[in-house]
């Protein structure tokens, strides 16, 4: 796509219009057919242990950085002037304190590999091989995210935890624990915070090669698909399939899906895909986004399907704005007891939220006292557990039009002033 793209520009950029481009590799230079190309050198030793030491040595005493100094300096000249690899070994270093365990890392077989990406592979091998297991199963299953792909938090600790990767420990939720455990990857330099989306809250993603090393490593069981993807894959490997993510994708039928793929755990459709009414038969599915699916639910019926209440092991569902009237859940989604959280927007949760004890997230409900389908507020006085809770009682009229003693507003501040939430909310 590379020529379209260029004579485009040429015809409409300023004379001394430049385009840069940034690559690892000699032939893509070569593609585009440069009229100058920039060999960037690697950084010398000196600059190489500044980098490496400043990490290393972030949290450790002048006399442990005296002790450790020479181990450190000859690490340090085996990233061959990398700076993801000072990066990374600087990171794992940084949690080894004794002069045995920096010694264990120098002498490492590891270092012995063949080349593969200038030598980079090496350093994240070590940094992974340090990692427990949980970690691990959750540093790999991110491959199934296209490189470039932003993570936000929540959606990492809530497939984390779908899939059981996270150990659970004794008074201590699951979602902290996962969050645990994504600080420990960013503190090994295995994601990167990205800076541009501050105001959006915090936002990571994964350098090019760590994500290729992912790869490397990892057996799929975890399928992301975009337009450019082979869809679907072999019928031997969709039986063993455990996420499935659609990223574009709007031509594929989910049914299909459904009958192919019967060992699912978790599901996200980002696109414009119809769910049928067989979504019901995934029920080893624990994980259902739908919140850039416009189309979740049929125009006509205006609810969802009835069948998503036979998902018996299902525990975060996320459905997304739909830009027609608000649907209505099934009446039977008390059934779905396993649910830890429920996040919906234009939507009407019927009467039965109460029996769902086990959620920690509800969001976007709508509190009616008039609407006979609508949730009533006393059946959220069994909800315990809850940590996030966002309640929307204006539905169906405009609050800036009425009069502060509106019948209706009245009646919403004194349910509001009558609540008593969980300790932990």
């Amino acid at each position: 796509m590379w020529k379209p793209f260029r004579d485009a520009l040429k015809n409409c950029g300023s004379q001394s219009s430049r385009i840069l481009v940034t690559t690892r590799k000699d032939q893509v230079a070569k593609m585009m057919e440069s009229a100058n190309t920039i060999q960037l050198e690697d950084l010398s030793e000196e600059d190489c242990w500044l980098v490496f030491s400043k990490i290393a040595f972030s949290d450790k005493d002048r006399q442990q950085c005296e002790q450790l100094e020479d181990f450190g300096k000859q690490i340090s000249k085996k990233c061959k002037g990398l700076p993801l690899a000072a990066r990374t070994l600087g990171s794992l270093m940084r949690l080894k304190k004794s002069k045995e365990d920096w010694k264990n890392v120098l002498n490492s077989n590891l270092w012995e590999l063949e080349v593969v990406e200038k030598g980079l592979f090496a350093p994240l091998l070590l940094s992974y091989y340090d990692l427990s297991s949980p970690l691990k199963w959750c540093f790999s299953y991110c491959v199934v995210f296209p490189k470039t792909h932003v993570f936000y938090v929540d959606e990492l600790v809530y497939m984390w935890t779908a899939h059981g990767f996270v150990e659970s420990r004794e008074n201590m939720e699951v979602e902290i624990m996962a969050r645990e455990y994504l600080e420990n990857l960013v503190i090994r330099s295995f994601f990167q915070e990205c800076k541009e989306y501050k105001r959006f809250g915090t936002r990571y993603k994964m350098h090019d090669i760590v994500h290729d090393f992912a790869q490397s490593i990892t057996e799929a069981h975890h399928l992301g698909y975009s337009r450019r993807s082979q869809f679907p894959p072999s019928t031997n490997r969709s039986k063993n399939l455990r996420t499935v993510i659609f990223f574009n994708h709007n031509d594929y039928n989910i049914s299909n899906l459904v009958q192919n793929f019967s060992r699912l755990q978790v599901l996200t459709l980002h696109c414009m895909m119809e769910l049928p009414d067989t979504i019901g038969n995934l029920i080893h599915l624990r994980y259902l986004d739908l919140y850039e699916c416009k189309e979740y639910v049929s125009f006509r019926k205006c609810e969802m399907p009835e069948t998503i209440c036979n998902l018996c092991n299902l525990q975060f569902l996320r459905l997304g704005e739909s830009m027609s009237s608000p649907k209505i859940l099934p009446q039977e989604i008390g059934k779905l007891i396993n649910l830890r959280l429920l996040i919906v927007y234009n939507l009407v949760i019927p009467r039965g939220i109460g029996r769902l004890t086990s959620l920690r997230t509800l969001n976007s409900v709508l509190i009616s006292d008039e609407d006979s389908k609508g949730s009533k507020l006393e059946e959220l006085k069994n909800l315990n557990h809850l940590r996030d809770l966002y309640l929307s009682f204006n539905e169906g009229f405009d609050p800036i039009a009425l009069a502060p003693n509106d019948r209706r507003i009245v009646s919403n501040v004194l349910s509001l002033n009558a609540l008593k939430p969980p300790q932990e909310l």
